[in-house]
């Protein structure tokens, strides 16, 4: 965050502001005065009590800081002040300290002195070290009775703030509490650098805490929650204290913050991202914040410039927005959030992907991920709203070498209505894509299979075991120590994920080969069973068909795609 250095006039003894030395400044010797009561909450009217204030004031000395008179309380027991300081500097201010209030004054026919002040202004005027852009210091001034109607704040660092009892109120302006409770959320918000995408996931109102699940996701990296530097306010501007975080089962671990002190509603701010306001009710979502989101300012706060975008054609612009959903999609597998995971495509496919999305949490594949191809896609003026991608899922199963990984090329299908969505996923599907799928690790081996055909795998985890140890005399140290082996449930099955017939292929050994500068790279290094081919026949052969195919697999690294087929 930003540091300000703050120097004001010494004579003023007004507002110090210190470095980031940690320094703080020492109260003047005396007794402290007694802490007036805390905000109240509304009670039924009271003739002549409650009173509108509104009066706004800049400090000469501390530029963007201002003072605000909100209303005033009048009773037997005295004038009680509810006073609110801004940072409108539009930056974080180092270790704000001094402007004593006990020095404030309250000017009528006689002037008089503080009695009590609040918890929050018992040392100065600003919270904790630094004072955030847009925060707050809500308090109270509590002074004598005074007959006045017409009365002047005097508070060191800030001109004189004259004012007025003549506005009466029923009750006292402050915003209803908070509720306890979970409120989910599927906010997605760029960076004001286009560098990343922050995604706002949940929040829980607890009794001494709030909860707030988000992340960021960049290009170049995983999301790194314990580098996000996020501040939040309540509906007053109120900073909302970080505490150490809980032991929770939270995923991704919850920020936790103070519990809000006003209202249902607070400010998120992320560096690097735009202040977001944050409902904490379900009824409303989360959007930008603008400048009425901001406090009161005593000056006119410049127009807002918004830079003309650069004109793009539709393609990019689709490109662009479908890449941000993919990224959408990577964020919710890696962060196991369902929600933003379905939300990324169409109703209709709601069902299918939410069931899909549970089984690859279900099964041993880690590093999922969607990454468009580098080709520009052509967006069909007489179809706006309909686009395609192609696009590359990569994944790794759990133990086999990172030098083996499994990569599909897919079309991807999006229908624009109001937003884009994805409408259809079609192409080189995995084969857990296909329909239910478990798997089961036996020694070097992770068996995928189809559920109902459960009943066959013992007897194909025997002969595969088998067949690798007689791989393992004949070509010692060529069969990887870790193998995937997918049992398919159909013949037909069988003939998509392996492109051979399925009447003349009892197996099929498969690998697929990158050629690029560095060199030829192997990936989806698998052995495919076609089970459905041996349940109509004697089973006598299987055992050999496994042996042949895991041959193919020891000599993948040597055969290459460019020996002859005989050969291999």
């Amino acid at each position: 965050m930003k540091r300000s250095r703050l120097w004001l006039l010494a004579a003023l003894a007004a507002l110090v502001a210190m470095t980031s030395c940690g320094l703080e400044t020492v109260q003047p010797p005396g007794n402290p005065l007694p802490t007036s009561p805390a905000l109240p909450t509304a009670v039924p009217s009271v003739d002549g009590r409650w009173w509108a204030v509104d009066a706004l004031a800049r400090s000469p000395d501390v530029a963007g800081v201002d003072i605000h008179l909100r209303y005033a309380e009048r009773t037997a027991a005295g004038i009680t002040l509810y006073l609110a300081f801004y940072n409108n500097s539009g930056s974080d201010l180092a270790f704000v300290r001094g402007g004593d209030p006990s020095a404030a004054r309250l000017v009528g026919t006689t002037t008089v002195s503080p009695t009590a002040r609040s918890d929050s202004l018992q040392r100065s005027i600003a919270p904790a070290d630094p004072w955030p852009a847009d925060a707050a210091t809500n308090g109270t001034l509590q002074f004598p009775s005074l007959p006045d109607t017409a009365l002047t704040l005097l508070f060191a660092g800030f001109p004189p703030l004259p004012f007025r009892l003549n506005l009466p109120l029923r009750e006292p302006p402050e915003p209803l509490p908070v509720a306890d409770g979970l409120v989910r959320y599927a906010f997605t918000l760029p960076a004001t650098d286009g560098s990343a995408t922050l995604r706002l996931l949940s929040a829980t109102v607890l009794t001494d805490a709030l909860h707030i699940a988000l992340t960021a996701t960049r290009r170049d990296a995983a999301p790194r929650q314990a580098e996000l530097r996020v501040t939040v306010l309540d509906a007053r501007w109120n900073p909302l204290a970080p505490l150490s975080p809980a032991e929770t089962e939270d995923e991704p671990p919850s920020l936790r913050f103070a519990r809000p002190v006003a209202g249902d509603v607070v400010f998120v701010r992320v560096v690097g991202f735009p202040l977001v306001r944050l409902p904490l009710a379900d009824d409303e979502p989360p959007t930008l914040a603008t400048s009425a989101d901001l406090p009161p300012s005593a000056v006119p706060r410049p127009a807002v410039i918004v830079p003309t975008p650069p004109l793009v054609d539709a393609a990019t612009a689709a490109t662009r927005d479908t890449l941000r959903l993919l990224d959408q999609i990577n964020a919710a597998l890696i962060e196991r959030d369902r929600v933003g995971y379905v939300s990324a495509f169409i109703p209709p496919l709601s069902t299918a992907q939410t069931q899909l999305f549970d089984q690859i949490g279900n099964l041993p594949l880690e590093t999922v991920s969607f990454a468009a191809e580098p080709v520009q896609e052509v967006l069909d003026p007489e179809t706006p709203n309909s686009y395609m991608l192609t696009v590359t899922l990569r994944y790794q199963v759990r133990d086999v070498a990172p030098s083996n990984p499994f990569v599909h090329s897919l079309r991807v299908a999006f229908e624009r209505d109001g937003a884009w969505r994805i409408s259809a996923l079609t192409g080189d599907l995995p084969f857990w894509a296909y329909g239910r799928a478990a798997a089961e690790r036996h020694e070097g081996f992770w068996f995928f299979f189809r559920p109902e055909f459960r009943g066959e795998l013992t007897a194909i985890i025997a002969e595969t075991l088998r067949a690798a140890e007689q791989v393992n005399r004949m070509l010692p140290g060529r069969l990887p120590p870790t193998n995937v082996v997918f049992v398919t449930g159909t013949a037909t099955e069988f003939g998509v994920l392996s492109g051979r017939s399925s009447v003349q292929f009892a197996g099929a050994a498969v690998s697929r080969y990158i050629v690029d500068d560095t060199g030829v790279h192997i990936t989806n290094q698998a052995f495919l069973l076609n089970s459905a081919a041996f349940r109509a026949t004697v089973q006598t052969n299987r055992e050999q068909v496994i042996t042949h195919e895991l041959t193919h697999l020891a000599l993948a690294s040597t055969t290459m795609p460019f020996a002859p087929a005989w050969l291999v």
